[in-house]
């Protein structure tokens, strides 16, 4: 079984027309990358609240396919909600971090964020040397986990 042919069938467990659904998978290097497309009326039925269900969606692919996916990141998107929702993150981060170099104080993201936010966050910050000043740390447990975003000290830059 083919993870386009999983996702369909799961989605039309759950009373999605299967001919209105659209799955593409992009199996990179690092990531698996599965962006499905389904019918705007359904779309709340498949993100869930606060994307719980794309989440569910998600989880249930990873493990339905672990073999095939091995250490690589498996990242679901519906709709383009995921990908929207991260280009909110990085105008917040982009003011977060603004906020931080002009104040020199650490600024923690109040938000409640995904463990995937959180790690989209860090990435961002690490691999991009406009953000090279900049250093960001998680810290509390479980829905109260927060991310922190600081200047990088002297000896570290």
């Amino acid at each position: 079984m083919t993870i386009q042919l999983f996702t369909t069938q799961l989605l039309e467990h759950c009373g999605v027309d299967p001919e209105s659904i659209d799955v593409v998978v992009d199996d990179g290097d690092e990531k698996v990358h599965v962006d499905i497309t389904v019918p705007e009326e359904d779309s709340g039925l498949c993100i869930g609240v606060r994307g719980e269900g794309l989440l569910s969606i998600q989880r249930m692919i990873r493990l339905s396919f672990m073999e095939e996916i091995g250490d690589k990141k498996c990242v679901v998107d519906i709709n383009n909600y995921r990908a929207q929702k991260t280009e909110r993150l990085y105008d917040l981060v982009g003011r977060v971090v603004d906020d931080v170099r002009q104040t020199g104080v650490a600024q923690t993201i109040n938000t409640s964020l995904t463990s995937y936010e959180r790690y989209e966050i860090h990435s961002l910050l690490a691999e991009n040397d406009v953000y090279a000043d900049v250093t960001s740390y998680s810290s509390g447990e479980g829905p109260s986990r927060k991310l922190t975003i600081a200047l990088v000290e002297e000896e570290e830059v």
